[in-house]
């Protein structure tokens, strides 16, 4: 188990069936680079997890990695978010007492933060 830190605040992770679920293909030449590798683990272990996607490529069925997926999902979601216009209304609370008339800029930089709001601002 691991964490890092994103916007929204510490994120746990784990390991566990880590490699069952990422078995995306590599393309050929980063397949062919790993091999090459003079690093002794890298030529022990890459021929148990590295799958590469074949040359040739005729007569097989095409399937695009998890990887490729996304990153077009990626593209078109990008492209939607730039044809619109954004406008957002977030409640922030001004301190914890909630005392009238009072803010704590250091609060209400950790909500936006963790809320996504200067991640959205910051992209669009």
């Amino acid at each position: 188990v691991f964490s890092i830190e994103h916007y929204a605040g510490l994120v746990e992770y784990t390991t566990e069936s880590w490699i069952e679920k990422n078995k995306d293909q590599l393309p050929a030449a980063s397949s062919e680079l790993l091999m090459s590798s003079d690093f002794e683990f890298l030529q022990q272990e890459v021929n148990r997890f590295v799958r590469s996607e074949d040359r040739a490529g005729r007569g097989t069925v095409a399937t695009k990695s998890v990887s490729s997926q996304f990153s077009s999902q990626l593209r078109v979601l990008r492209s939607r978010i730039e044809k619109t216009v954004p406008h957002y209304i977030r409640c922030l609370k001004p301190n914890d007492e909630l005392v009238p008339d009072f803010f704590e800029p250091k609060n209400i930089v950790e909500q936006l933060r963790c809320g996504g709001g200067l991640e959205a601002v910051r992209g669009s």
